[in-house]
């Protein structure tokens, strides 16, 4: 599949379940979550129901005061890690109606724009390994590292619905300025090698 385009709208959106995950990770953790939330602007906004459309700079905002307040570089991983993918509102149960692996990874492609208006994620294959690939577009306030970390960890999630629970990528791979945030705390990521590259991804398979 081609690489998406790069138009976006003037005001990049993310569904709220998207977000209510790290909600429910700063309660469980002790952590005063109307405050953040309201530091961010989103008090009223997040509990509008799950498939309510919210400013994506102000969740970025609030995840990444979460990060940094608490201490969690790895944050997205950690809370990927607890999601369920059926549980991303319509778009979780819309992918997990597919048939194979394949058809699930294309729908992803293909919809993520109406969960949240500003990400790519895609299927290519590079140097003969099969990649699926997430970026956002444009790149945008503090926050969208700890983004692709949980989206990276819940295509593990929606991989192993079909691979089995103890499935793993082969690599995964960062953008810089996230590997260098990431930097000598692999041992997060079960042991899977990590490499620095142009796009975050997932390397699936060598390829034929």
């Amino acid at each position: 599949m081609n690489k998406p385009g790069f138009g976006m709208a003037a005001v990049p959106m993310v569904r709220s379940s998207a977000v209510l995950p790290f909600v429910d990770f700063a309660e469980r953790i002790g952590v005063s979550v109307e405050k953040r939330l309201s530091e961010a602007k989103l008090t009223h906004a997040i509990y509008a129901g799950p498939e309510a459309l919210i400013p994506l700079n102000h969740a970025f905002g609030f995840v990444d005061r979460l990060a940094r307040k608490e201490g969690l570089e790895h944050l997205g991983f950690m809370v990927g890690s607890e999601t369920q993918f059926q549980n991303l509102g319509a778009f979780g149960r819309l992918v997990l109606q597919s048939l194979t692996l394949h058809e699930a990874l294309e729908k992803i492609s293909r919809v993520i724009h109406l969960y949240n208006s500003a990400q790519h994620i895609w299927i290519d294959s590079l140097a003969g390994q099969a990649r699926v690939n997430t970026a956002y577009t444009p790149r945008l306030v503090s926050g969208w590292q700890f983004g692709e970390q949980y989206t990276l960890t819940l295509l593990i999630s929606c991989i192993r619905v079909a691979a089995g629970p103890s499935w793993q990528p082969k690599e995964i791979h960062l953008t810089a300025s996230l590997h260098d945030l990431m930097f000598g705390t692999s041992e997060v990521l079960n042991g899977i090698p990590v490499k620095r590259a142009r796009v975050s991804s997932l390397v699936l398979i060598e390829s034929s």
